[in-house]
């Protein structure tokens, strides 16, 4: 059978069997125990501006504000909202919902370009990475996004490869409406551009035709990038607008030793197994020499919008590349496949190359089975990871879950008229209390000013002077946020002096203090 035909033929039922129950793992991984962890800061705001739209049809911050970002995830949020409420395993659910739906479209996407091999096991490993399951498990866009990507993966591809008129448009219409719901997710969606740019950029040098439909497509892509940036620059609001053009170090401004030139190359190999990175970085190469245009473009659509991160933006996290992750896993899912098909073949061929060319082959063997046992170790090891992260653990690769449901339920359960609730993070104490009044130290979390209308207490002094206008009241800190700046040490110290800590009320990374109560 051909190459092309092994690509495009029937899918049998192996492939389907195998597909559907990867898509039934991402499902019973998300899904287990989804309301153990408590809502963090991030997703709260996310639950607070859908309830918002469903309450006054606006996206509006507790400040008041028009809340800009993720208005597609907010609607959809928002819809299991108003039919299930907004209890932890509800607001989650739209996320494990497209966490699986990508398990297929990654199949649907890869089997065409790199054949149905790659696409099974990438459909699997997808399925049950740790990273996945860490994120389908958060009230937040980015399994959404994922999903919008891989949309427009595959209409710019089927676009690209269409010579006729009618169709290539309607692939055209199909991709920019992708790109848009892409963009009503996360506003670094614009990023899924990249690839486009790219695979028409070096299509057009590799044939040595600067004016062709390449070089449109890659022409047409930037415009659209272009187009959506300024779109950003002229109509967002203040505090959205500096995190994408101040505090984002667009053109190599980089923030912070914590974040070098290579943060995300390492984060892939620290984080996800160097077995497997070394298994992406085979992939990626083998790709284009195996595979010709489809290997080119299925390697940019992992690499072209990670390496723009890289270079072009200071400001870096890895959950920023987690919507183009399913082509990482395509890349080291080829790599595996390539390397076990050779190994058969060569297996088959080793009786009639004499005795050097089969110890040079043995060897050959022996490192390949080191190096897969390895990494074989690694997978189990990832896997353990998953199941911890479905059963609800603190940490995930996808951020810390502190634990606010306990503490605050304490104090909502005492909770007095004329007693005073301060937090170090208003929307989350909000979404558990029911009422906030003011929050501290507010001097490191400036950009919340924006999230609460209130510019907060900003260091003791502020905070020793609300204590004498509210004689009683409750504080309500996450340690991880009000003990990871030095200078908070001296207000430490002097919470720790002058208010009492509530051990019963507080969890293991939240505590809860008191002023003025017997």
């Amino acid at each position: 059978m051909s190459r092309g035909a092994f690509r495009n033929g029937r899918t049998v039922w192996w492939e389907a069997a195998l597909v559907i129950a990867a898509m039934a793992a991402a499902l019973a991984l998300g899904i287990y125990n989804l309301g153990g962890p408590s809502l963090w800061h991030d997703e709260a705001v996310q639950v607070y501006v859908a309830n918002s739209l469903l309450a006054t049809g606006r996206p509006l911050l507790p400040s008041g504000h028009v809340h800009p970002v993720a208005p597609v995830y907010n609607a959809i949020m928002a819809a299991f909202i108003g039919v299930f409420g907004d209890a932890e395993r509800v607001v989650r659910l739209p996320s494990v919902l497209f966490a699986v739906l990508n398990v297929g479209l990654t199949f649907l996407l890869v089997r065409p370009l790199l054949g149905r091999a790659t696409a099974v096991l990438a459909a699997v490993a997808l399925a049950l990475s740790p990273w996945s399951v860490a994120w389908s498990r958060e009230a937040r866009f980015y399994t959404s996004q994922q999903t919008f990507y891989l949309l427009t993966l595959a209409c710019a591809w089927r676009l690209m490869e269409s010579r006729e008129g009618r169709r290539a448009a309607a692939w055209a219409v199909f991709g920019l409406s992708a790109y848009l719901l892409g963009l009503g997710t996360s506003l670094h969606s614009v990023l899924f551009l990249a690839p486009v740019v790219a695979y028409g950029a070096l299509m057009a040098a590799y044939e040595r035709r600067p004016v062709s439909r390449w070089s449109a497509y890659a022409g047409a892509a930037a415009a659209i990038g272009v187009a959506t940036m300024a779109v950003y620059w002229l109509t967002l609001p203040k505090a959205d607008s500096d995190a994408i053009f101040t505090s984002a170090g667009i053109g190599l401004q980089v923030r912070g030793s914590e974040t070098p030139v290579l943060y995300y190359v390492n984060w892939l190999r620290e984080n996800l197994g160097t077995g497997f990175f070394i298994l992406a970085l085979a992939g990626t190469v083998l790709l284009p020499l195996r595979e010709r245009r489809r290997g080119a473009y299925s390697a940019l659509a992992f690499w072209a919008p990670v390496l723009a991160m890289t270079f072009l933006l200071g400001y870096r996290r890895h959950r920023f590349m987690f919507f183009a992750y399913p082509m990482y896993v395509a890349a080291f899912s080829y790599a595996v496949v390539v390397g076990a098909r050779w190994i058969a073949a060569t297996t088959r061929r080793i009786g009639p190359i004499g005795r050097i060319g089969q110890i040079g082959l043995v060897l050959i063997a022996g490192a390949i089975a080191v190096f897969g046992a390895r990494t074989a170790i690694s997978g189990v090891l990832l896997l353990q990871d998953s199941l911890r992260t479905s059963a609800g653990s603190d940490i995930t690769l996808a951020t810390r879950h502190p634990q606010w449901r306990a503490p605050c339920q304490y104090v909502k359960e005492h909770l007095e008229p004329d007693v005073a609730v301060v937090t170090c993070t208003w929307v989350t104490a909000l979404y558990y209390v029911g009422r906030v009044d003011n929050w501290y130290p507010s001097r490191h979390f400036l950009p919340e000013s924006w999230e609460t209308g209130n510019e907060g207490l900003r260091n003791i002094e502020d905070l020793a002077a609300y204590m004498t206008e509210h004689p009683r009241g409750y504080l309500i800190v996450e340690l991880f946020r009000f003990w990871h700046f030095n200078p908070a040490q001296d207000d430490v110290a002097w919470v720790n002096a002058h208010m009492q800590l509530i051990e019963e009320a507080s969890s293991g990374d939240v505590r809860v203090y008191a002023w003025g109560m017997s």
